[in-house]
């Protein structure tokens, strides 16, 4: 089931905010067709975030960001892809500790190797459609693999230490599988 409309604001001095409107436990990859009212200022950033198990991988593909791009400055470049006429960044992270996420099944509750995989516009928007499935073809061009079930898909609003509002409409969401 996905929930077409989602309005989340963002409060000052919040360290993580996600706003779901995705989930759904072991989905398959799909298109995402959104438009959204974004204001932000500080590190902020409108994205699809999700998780695979079997490996652990988190993800975000990142439409648009305020402050500073949320490719972490120690992260590991791989290069970039074009999807849709328009150059996304790929990175990934390697970190240890817990996720940020809490649904995972199994729950994660000890200190684990974790690989975080960013796709970042560089040409920002705020409406349009993403194909998850494009994404995660280029990081495996690259080297790096989602695992093999997908836990968990949002579109969400992620603000660190901002302030503003994001809402959005999810216009479609269809099954997409990479080829």
């Amino acid at each position: 089931m996905v929930d077409k409309v989602g309005t989340q604001a963002v409060p000052t001095g919040i360290q993580y905010l996600y706003s779901p409107s995705l989930g759904s436990h072991s989905m398959p990859v799909r298109s995402v067709t959104y438009g959204a009212g974004f204001n932000a200022n500080g590190n902020a950033f409108l994205a699809i975030y999700g998780w695979t198990t079997k490996p652990l991988v988190e993800y975000y593909i990142v439409d648009t960001w305020v402050a500073s791009n949320p490719i972490p400055s120690n992260a590991t470049s791989l290069g970039s892809i074009t999807v849709d006429g328009a150059v996304y960044d790929l990175a990934v992270y390697t970190r240890v500790g817990l996720p940020n996420l809490s649904a995972a099944s199994p729950p994660v509750t000890t200190p684990t190797t974790i690989q975080t995989l960013y796709s970042v516009r560089r040409n920002k928007r705020t409406t349009g459609t993403i194909d998850i499935s494009k994404h995660i073809t280029g990081w495996a061009a690259a080297g790096y693999s989602l695992g093999s079930i997908f836990d968990f898909q949002i579109l969400s609003c992620h603000a660190y230490f901002s302030a503003g509002n994001c809402s959005y409409l999810i216009e479609d969401a269809s099954v997409n599988p990479p080829a």
